[in-house]
């Protein structure tokens, strides 16, 4: 009988090719123009932000994150500054960071421990401030916060009546429309047509003030997200 020849075995992938950092990803113009943001790998092999000049090769890294990288970042409308969200060693409780793009500068706008922001909304008619989602009161429902971005204040803009799971802003940037997941695994669109600021409902379902209610929009069978940033 003749031996059945034995084809050897394909190279292996590198892990570095499948688990390993891209060159260069999520590539964001800023609002004027004028320059690239990008997230790349730095000299330790950790994603950062790094920005460059529209038509020159001028690039530099303006985060200093050292540990699991960052992953998520915004624009501020201001093109001076840009927002990034990071937790601590994985624990999941996302903080917004505010870094200017020429001293580099850097500054936590969610200081609260133990608590995860979520960026609601950033537009570019409100280049001073953006909306983020808290869950600073109860640890298991998101608030909406105004956070202003020149002096840092923190402000309580819609407070969540107790099953609402995501957020939508309008282009006026004002809260208008509440994803609330339903029991059979779909989703429900509430709307409400001239919000207060802060909002209601309270979590007791009571106003606190007279106000629009919120009213349903339209039952779904999808998940929806919460953010426009």
């Amino acid at each position: 009988m003749t031996a059945l020849a034995v084809a050897e075995p394909p190279p292996l992938i590198p892990r570095e090719v499948l688990f390993g950092n891209p060159d260069k990803t999520s590539p964001r113009l800023s609002p004027d123009g004028t320059r690239l943001a990008y997230l790349a790998p730095d000299t330790n092999q950790v994603m950062n932000v790094w920005v460059r000049t529209l038509g020159q090769t001028d690039d530099q890294v303006i985060t200093a994150d050292k540990k699991r990288g960052i992953r998520i970042f915004f624009w501020q409308p201001d093109s001076a500054h840009v927002l990034y969200l990071q937790d601590l060693d994985g624990d999941e409780n996302w903080h917004v960071y505010q870094t200017n793009i020429r001293n580099r500068n850097t500054r936590d706008l969610t200081p609260f421990q133990g608590v995860q922001a979520q960026i609601v909304a950033v537009d570019p008619n409100f280049p001073d401030e953006i909306l983020v989602a808290l869950n600073l009161e109860d640890r298991q429902l998101h608030d909406v916060y105004r956070v202003h971005l020149k002096n840092g204040a923190v402000e309580l803009d819609t407070k969540n009546p107790g099953d609402v799971a995501g957020w939508t802003a309008d282009n006026a940037l004002r809260i208008r429309v509440a994803s609330v997941f339903t029991p059979d695994g779909g989703t429900e669109l509430r709307l409400r047509d001239a919000p207060l600021h802060p909002g209601v409902p309270s979590r007791s379902g009571v106003p606190t003030k007279p106000s629009a209610a919120w009213r349903p929009l339209a039952p779904t069978t999808a998940a929806s997200g919460s953010s426009r940033a």
